[in-house]
């Protein structure tokens, strides 16, 4: 086996050493055009006419089809080539696929015109084939394709020896194009978001940057469109994580058949996608598909026996050349999404100027804030809850405000949003529960009663787990108060972004005799679920519904319908917003124990202001008077 082999004509052939080509297509970046090289060379040695690697690809509808990926013919032979790669594609006679079998499970063929049978012997011939050669070319131990070599001008028996080297070749290809096909699925994992098959992330900035580099250079502007899905965490409470998973990858589904193959579409994490639409000339194009994005997300989603129901909202902007980075396009259309849900879901949003100053606003804020508590710029007032029937006191909120250096008295409205998506709020969720802890303990200790305070608990604290557990026992603690002085305030919808662990962390509360009360009760989501999942001590109505309460019609009645199911629920009633004694004489006629808290009865006000007042209230001398 060191280069000579005797041929049934008397000629001789050198025959093939395959360690260098071998080497070249292990370690060559082009697998492709080191491969060809490799075969050019093995087929001059074995003086074949023609060399062709075929891949055999499996169609969507399950056939087997044939790819040439590499060719090579002697310079001396005239052959039609376009001619040949047609012939190969078409359906070949039974006797060939008889004959090419035994490549399925690794073994080589050989085959002379003048031996095989008429079918096959005309498939030979319309190739120009005198004698071939196939040797299989195996990857993870399936038929990955075959190397063909062809003489096109005499029969010849190819030898054990020739097919044992080219076999050895072709086991070297298999493996080097294994190896690349694996470096690909790990270069796509990287690139791709395993649950949906959506560019991930890191695919995505790579594609903003790409747009956003090209349109500085004039090519056409881009749009970029965030979407969040609505109610998608409903899916996950009441049908588990699995259902959930199968729901993000029939969303991915829908938002691949409704964008072109030009737009990249990726999944952020959670339930959040973007989207990048290319070729903006219009700038009602990104509104367009935001429409059809958000009609075709809201349809039914068949699962099982159910059809899952969810929304989705959006945020739009689009490239303009006064915006310096792709990172401002993203919080653009972070902000504009913001917006979309926070007007109310189901819609889509465009960033404007507006937003712009409103995102520096944020901005400003998110950074005074951070040192708001070390500077003590944050204060606690306390408004008065009251029975509305005889006017007793039977507790206190305590309310967060902000005594900006520069902009004056902030309510809470216009920061705790701020404080929501920064590490900042939980040190401030632990000064307002200490701080109105300790003002409770104070007016114990000065004999000015007052059952129980209030204190409104973020969606951030909650997330925290047990370490809001923790907080609060260690205030009630440090100020020697019982676990019935105290009332946690959760917005509807801070329960409605809850997760079951999270809920269980208001469950241990409540044994540990904690009261939980609903605020807002009826300002957006209104799930008489929640009353009963989370065992509530209170139901506070929102201002928006107390406000209709002196009015007939359906407000008077969504209320009573409120008060009844408390009533026959054991939760307390209490109304926000009270303002005008019409009001309260119409809640006192739908319930007489009912209690409520708003101007009519007292604003917020100060630590001292609301001692001065539960003085006077209550008939007590202040400290100070003689």
């Amino acid at each position: 086996m060191n280069g000579i082999e005797d041929l049934e004509d008397g000629g001789h052939v050198e025959q093939p050493h395959t360690d260098g080509e071998g080497l070249e297509i292990m370690t060559s970046r082009d697998l492709d055009a080191a491969i060809t090289a490799a075969l050019q060379k093995v087929a001059t040695a074995v003086r074949a006419d023609r060399m062709l690697v075929v891949e055999i690809q499996e169609t969507a509808s399950g056939d087997r089809q044939p790819l040439v990926k590499n060719i090579w013919t002697a310079p001396d032979l005239s052959v039609d080539q376009a001619a040949v790669l047609k012939i190969l594609t078409e359906p070949v006679h039974p006797d060939v696929l008889s004959w090419a079998a035994p490549l399925q499970t690794g073994r080589a063929v050989r085959a002379r015109v003048g031996t095989v049978s008429a079918g096959h012997r005309q498939f030979l011939e319309r190739l120009e084939v005198k004698s071939a050669l196939l040797v299989p070319i195996m990857t993870d131990g399936r038929r990955w394709g075959h190397i063909s070599f062809d003489d096109c001008r005499g029969e010849r028996e190819w030898s054990d020896t020739e097919v044992d080297i080219l076999t050895s070749l072709a086991q070297l290809i298999g493996t080097a194009i294994e190896r690349k096909l694996a470096e690909e699925r790990i270069a796509l994992l990287a690139r791709t978001d395993a649950l949906t098959g959506l560019a991930n992330r890191t695919t995505f900035n790579d594609r903003l940057w790409q747009a956003f580099s090209a349109a500085k250079r004039g090519a056409s502007p881009f749009a970029l469109i965030y979407i969040d899905l609505d109610r998608f965490k409903d899916v996950n409470d009441m049908h588990g994580h699995a259902t959930g998973d199968r729901l993000l990858k029939a969303v991915a589904q829908r938002l691949r058949a409704a964008t072109r193959e030009t737009d990249c579409i990726a999944r952020l994490g959670g339930d959040e996608f973007a989207l990048l639409q290319t070729d903006v000339i219009d700038t009602a194009l990104p509104g367009t598909l935001a429409t059809s994005i958000i009609g075709t997300l809201s349809e039914p989603y068949p699962m099982d026996s159910d059809h899952l129901r969810i929304g989705a909202s959006a945020g739009i902007t689009v490239y303009s050349a006064e915006v310096s980075t792709p990172e401002t396009l993203l919080a653009q259309a972070d902000h504009a999404l913001y917006r979309a849900k926070d007007e109310g879901r189901g819609q889509f949003r465009f960033h404007s100027e507006e937003l712009d100053r409103m995102a520096r606003e944020y901005a400003s804020l998110a950074e005074g804030l951070r040192n708001a508590l070390a500077r003590g710029e944050l204060e606690l007032y306390y408004q008065s809850q009251v029975e509305l029937s005889s006017g007793r006191i039977v507790g206190m909120e305590a309310l967060l405000r902000w005594n900006h250096p520069t902009r004056g008295l902030l309510l809470p409205g216009l920061f705790m949003p701020i404080a929501e998506k920064s590490s900042v709020i939980q040190a401030l969720g632990r000064w307002v529960l200490d701080g109105a802890c300790r003002q409770l303990a104070q007016w114990r200790g000065e004999a000015v009663p007052v059952p129980l305070i209030a204190v409104n608990v973020s969606l951030g604290q909650l997330k925290a787990g047990k370490e809001l557990v923790r907080d609060i026992k260690e205030a009630l603690a440090r100020w020697e108060l019982a676990p019935g002085d105290l009332e946690l305030d959760v917005t509807e919808s801070a329960l409605v972004k809850t997760t079951m662990a999270q809920s269980d962390v208001l469950d241990e509360l409540r044994q540990l005799g904690v009261s939980i009360a609903i605020d807002d009760f009826g300002a957006q989501y209104s799930s008489l679920d929640y009353v009963r999942t989370y065992r509530v001590s209170r139901l506070k109505i929102a201002r928006q519904m107390v406000a209709a309460a002196s009015d007939p019609g359906g407000g008077q009645a969504m209320i009573r319908a409120i008060v009844a199911l408390a009533a026959e629920l054991g939760v307390e009633v209490v109304a926000e917003g009270v303002e005008t004694e019409a009001q309260r004489a119409a809640l006192v006629k739908m319930s007489s124990t009912a209690k409520g808290q708003g101007y009519y009865f007292s604003r917020p006000m100060s630590a001292e202001d609301t001692t001065l007042s539960l003085r006077l209230t209550l008939g007590r001398p202040s400290s100070d008077d003689p």
